[in-house]
């Protein structure tokens, strides 16, 4: 998950690379790319991953945990 993670957010921000640590807003995120990031990953990992989400899981580490959890809980159709 957070090799994914890692490549969309280098997509989105329009950087060769991110760490994992990194902060989105520290990297030159913003609200409209914040939208664009939720966006991807609800579209591309078909899970219901929410803007406030992004704000509370700041780093790519967090926001792994976070979606797998998402994830796991979701029930499977």
């Amino acid at each position: 998950m957070e090799a994914f993670l890692v490549e969309l957010w280098a997509d989105v921000l329009g950087l060769p690379t991110v760490g994992v640590q990194a902060r989105f807003l520290d990297l030159g995120g913003d609200s409209v790319l914040a939208a664009t990031l939720v966006a991807r990953i609800r579209h591309t990992l078909d899970v219901s991953y929410s803007l406030l989400a992004l704000f509370e899981t700041p780093t790519i580490a967090e926001q792994a945990a976070a979606i797998e959890t998402l994830i796991l809980a979701e029930p499977i159709p």
